[in-house]
């Protein structure tokens, strides 16, 4: 099976071959030091480095979908993909991105996937005047939107990073994200406040308490003011510092009125007026 596998990879990829990492099961198209993996060759997908035998990221050959595969010969299947043990070839998991790409689950577009999860953009419509969005893993909608024309710096990761730490069980982040799911320039967090990189959120810039922000080479006075929180978040973190107070003393939690913030820290277009909610 091994070389029947090899020779299909390499028939696939032409001049770029196809070897075998020391110590990792997977075969790899060496050495091609790519950042996009829309530039990878037919038949593979990117890695970063330590996927790709310690060297630069670069893209990696798999068994593509209904490609002949074994359970136990350690070549992998395309991400998204998974040997099936009765008919012996690569198939998306059920319920999975994947799954539902495949089969037209969503009559009016196909999700983009990363491996079995939901890619962080996905667009529907047709280019340049459809419109992209942020989804979480599972598929669901979260803060972010551009149009398509305009989303080529869309990442949606600070949209992402902030559900991934509320699902941790923070009840304070206050990170704040562009209406395109990126880092705002001026990020504070836990106390501390940094400048940060749109697309991927690493500080450019050193990091001092809060209370030091003004110092920041990013901190805009006119834009931000003297306080990093924003009228809405301000009152829902204080709301939820005071449960997390309560929940430590083994109180009950006060029936606060229902507050609904962006990622951004403005208001939420639901709030709760009473016992109704309104738009």
């Amino acid at each position: 099976m091994w070389p029947l596998v090899l020779t299909l990879v390499v028939a696939t990829t032409g001049a770029y071959g196809a070897e075998v990492c020391p110590g990792l099961k997977t075969m790899y198209l060496p050495p091609q030091c790519i950042n996009d993996r829309d530039k990878c060759p037919q038949n593979s997908t990117l890695e970063p480095a330590s996927k790709v035998c310690n060297m630069c990221d670069g893209c990696t050959a798999y068994i593509q979908k209904d490609g002949e595969c074994e359970p136990t010969s350690g070549i992998s299947c395309k991400p998204g993909y998974e040997c099936d043990e009765q008919e012996l070839k690569c198939v998306a998991k059920s319920c999975s991105c994947q799954y539902k790409a495949d089969n037209s689950y969503y009559k009016s577009w196909t999700p983009r996937c990363d491996g079995f999860d939901y890619a962080p953009v996905q667009c529907k419509g047709e280019k340049p005047t459809g419109r992209c969005f942020c989804f979480d893993k599972k598929g669901n909608r979260i803060f972010g939107e551009q149009l398509w024309a305009n989303a080529e710096n869309m990442t949606c990761a600070c949209s992402r990073q902030v559900q991934e730490l509320q699902d941790q069980g923070r009840k304070d982040v206050t990170l704040h994200c562009n209406e395109q799911g990126n880092y705002e320039e001026l990020q504070c967090d836990d106390g501390l406040c940094w400048c940060a990189e749109e697309k991927t959120g690493k500080p450019i810039s050193q990091i001092l308490p809060e209370n030091m922000m003004i110092m920041l080479p990013c901190y805009d006075k006119l834009n931000v003011g003297s306080a990093y929180l924003r009228q809405c978040e301000s009152l829902l973190i204080a709301q939820k510092k005071i449960e997390i107070e309560m929940a430590a003393h083994n109180s009950r939690n006060p029936n606060f009125p229902y507050v609904n913030c962006e990622l951004d820290g403005s208001y939420g277009a639901v709030q709760q007026d009473g016992n109704q909610y309104v738009n």
